[in-house]
């Protein structure tokens, strides 16, 4: 019996025809791009480079579906730009998008010269494909860009395992437009140099992050949309700003922003050489959400938000440690300070000295001139410098503080 039935599942096994990959290996063809060109023409394909250095003399060009370039791993496979302007790899159509994108996985880009512009990888004019465990060093340049700012779609994609490392004034994630980006598991780096950015959002109909890392930019995480653009429902999970030169996450420009959740985010020793450095600068926004923050050790004040800023919640996390620069003078800068500021809610924070750590904060939250309609409630403010909550509106129907220590 036993021989019949391996009998019948080889027959079996025989009947059954594999699923068919089409594989194109880079070696077998004159250059990258052809391989490429001879995976769109037979609809789709798996575009492989081989282990060692590729040397790009020109940007590669992916315009049509399901074609995936892939390698042997970061450091395995290494695609080496010899131009300095312009994408090492452009994924998409803007004259005739399509899905599903495809992507880019397994392996590292950089250059041999110093790039003075473009992005190692553009998505623009697709949707539906995968970035996955990519490490970019290039020298110069930009990391990787979703949409253009004209519209054209750049949908739907998952980010993951990638460790971006940028030098001089450029960005490791640009946002441009679109939607739906699902963000994970991100290493980015820059030099501190002026005008960097760890991740610039400018239009967004929403997208994902989680467990990132933002370190040494300008700034690590800014939302500013210019005029006439709108960027929405961002979440951001476990996202980590750190040692940037002056704030850790921004919100600001002259668009719109609305919807934007921050958990468990961190912002830490950001523009500690300077009174201006912030864990988070709020300039604009309406429905921001802030839980559980941890915001220590920032050159200025942890959490900062002007008029332009309203409907603002902030619940539990710890502000502890800012006014941190050494030319702060000891109270000058507050853990949280928010000045005409319309619509608010703090609730369950600990902002003063935290963790034994030192202390400069003036107070741990600082209502300022022209705040209103707000509710402060179940805070911990002991030991700052000048005291705990200053509520210069002064408390009203619409005003409450209470029930804090």
């Amino acid at each position: 019996m036993k021989s019949l039935i391996c009998a019948f599942l080889f027959t079996l096994g025989l009947s059954v025809p594999a699923l068919a990959v089409n594989v194109y290996n880079v070696s077998d063809y004159a250059s990258p791009q052809a391989a490429i060109d001879a995976a769109k023409a037979a609809g789709g394909g798996l575009v492989h480079f081989p282990c060692g250095t590729t040397t790009l003399s020109t940007g590669l060009v992916v315009d049509a579906a399901g074609v995936t370039l892939d390698g042997c791993g970061p450091k395995g496979t290494v695609l080496q730009a010899s131009f300095a302007t312009g994408n090492i790899i452009s994924l998409g159509n803007s004259t005739a998008a399509y899905s599903p994108c495809g992507g880019v996985r397994d392996l590292m880009i950089g250059s041999t010269v110093a790039r003075t512009s473009g992005y190692a990888i553009a998505v623009n004019g697709c949707e539906q494909g995968i970035l996955d465990n990519l490490r970019i060093q290039t020298n110069g340049g930009h990391g990787i860009r979703f949409g253009d700012g004209l519209g054209h779609l750049a949908a739907i994609f998952s980010v993951r395992a990638v460790d971006i490392e940028i030098h001089g004034a450029f960005t490791a994630i640009q946002i441009d437009g679109s939607n739906d980006r699902y963000f994970t598991d991100l290493w980015l780096r820059g030099d501190g140099a002026a005008g960097s950015r760890g991740i610039a959002i400018t239009e967004s109909g929403g997208d994902w992050f989680k467990d990132v890392e933002a370190v040494v930019f300008e700034i690590g995480v800014s939302v500013a949309p210019p005029a006439g653009k709108w960027v929405a429902w961002m979440n951001f999970n476990n996202v980590l700003a750190d040692s940037n030169t002056l704030d850790g996450f921004l919100f600001g420009g002259s668009g719109a922003i609305t919807g934007i959740s921050c958990e468990r985010c961190w912002a830490s020793s950001n523009g500690i050489s300077t009174l201006n450095g912030r864990g988070f600068q709020i300039d604009l926004g309406s429905g921001l959400s802030f839980v559980d923050s941890r915001v220590i050790d920032n050159g200025g004040h942890g959490l900062a938000a002007g008029p332009g800023a309203s409907d603002i919640a902030i619940s539990g996390g710890i502000f502890t440690g800012n006014c941190f620069a050494s030319n702060c003078p000891t109270g000058f800068a507050h853990g949280i300070i928010l000045t005409g500021t319309n619509g608010i809610r703090i609730q369950g924070v600990r902002s003063g000295q935290s963790m034994g750590a030192p202390n400069k904060q003036g107070f741990g939250i600082f209502l300022n001139t022209g705040c209103d309609n707000y509710i402060v409630t179940g805070n911990d403010t002991r030991l700052n410098v000048s005291g705990g909550i200053l509520n210069v509106p002064g408390t009203a129907a619409n005003r409450l503080v209470n029930n804090n220590i």
